[in-house]
């Protein structure tokens, strides 16, 4: 049977479906491969500012201030977190920044040490709840923290030493009530866990101006530890605040046992992150390890 033959007409109209169909496939082909390449440049771009801005950025991002230093104390005027953001620059902007005249609880008291031979460990997790402490990004001190608190009670309790928690999850707790749980429980140590924020970068251990030698040798010891597994600049042990020398931090001045305050590098320094997040595990058994010497050191086991 012969075929027949395509009119002028039909010829036409097939040839022109069939342009229609490669300029619909070649558009296709187009948008897919330029497409590909536009989100693959747009995702370089994105993950390169995110870097660098993680890594360079010099404003910190912290509750209630933009300032460089956070130093944590209680005033009696505050009905909130019984924690104030102060800084050494003065701005009239931020009520939180001015220190009130009339702060009666800086007072030194005496550190005691219950030695019956069972030591009782109290780590407290910075922040917690409303109080988030730092912030970058999406990241917040107050869960930094607690994923170390939770390590070292984790260690510990593998080397048989009993840990008191501050808070064992995320929520609000006042400086005062953790300063009373060490007490209540009758804790030898307080280890108050936090992370910093500014413009700087390194690791840093606090105690309080009149430390006696065995808070001194506790605080070095943590310090060591961490500085000998790596951390990216070694900020020292230091006491007082980042106020003054002579002001400390609330839970070192009111807690009655040796204590010391832990800044395990800055919130928003991407090379302290990259430390903290690779090795939580060995800062935690570091910390542990120096409690545990501690104590060996000044007390003899009943």
């Amino acid at each position: 049977m012969e075929k027949r033959k395509l009119t002028r007409s039909e010829y036409i109209k097939i040839k022109k479906r069939r342009q229609q169909k490669r300029k619909i496939l070649r558009a296709g082909v187009y948008t897919v491969y330029y497409g590909f390449w536009t989100i693959l440049i747009a995702l370089i771009f994105y993950f390169s500012y995110s870097f660098i801005t993680s890594k360079f950025k010099k404003d910190s991002t912290s509750i209630g201030s933009k300032n460089k230093d956070i130093v944590m104390y209680n005033y009696d005027s505050y009905d909130t977190d019984n924690t104030v953001v102060a800084s050494t620059t003065n701005d009239a902007s931020n009520k939180n920044t001015s220190v009130s005249p009339n702060v009666t609880d800086n007072k030194p008291r005496k550190q005691d040490f219950v030695d019956d031979g069972k030591l009782i460990v109290c780590i407290d997790a910075g922040h917690g709840g409303k109080d988030i402490g730092c912030n970058s990004k999406k990241r917040n001190e107050k869960n930094d923290t607690l994923k170390i608190a939770l390590e070292v009670q984790k260690y510990l309790k593998s080397k048989k030493v009993k840990v008191i928690l501050t808070r064992s999850n995320d929520y609000f707790i006042s400086l005062q009530k953790r300063v009373d749980i060490c007490s209540e429980k009758k804790c030898d140590y307080f280890i108050s866990i936090h992370r910093n924020c500014g413009n700087g970068s390194g690791y840093e251990t606090w105690t309080s101006s009149d430390a006696n030698e065995e808070s001194k040798y506790l605080a070095n010891s943590i310090h060591s530890g961490l500085v000998d597994i790596g951390i990216s600049k070694d900020r020292g042990v230091k006491s007082g605040s980042q106020k003054s020398s002579k002001e400390d931090y609330f839970v070192l001045r009111n807690t009655t046992t040796p204590a010391c305050l832990l800044e395990l590098g800055f919130l928003n320094n991407y090379n302290d992150n990259k430390y903290f997040d690779s090795n939580k595990k060995k800062y935690s058994k570091a910390i542990g390890d120096a409690i545990i010497d501690t104590y060996n050191q000044y007390h003899e086991k009943k």
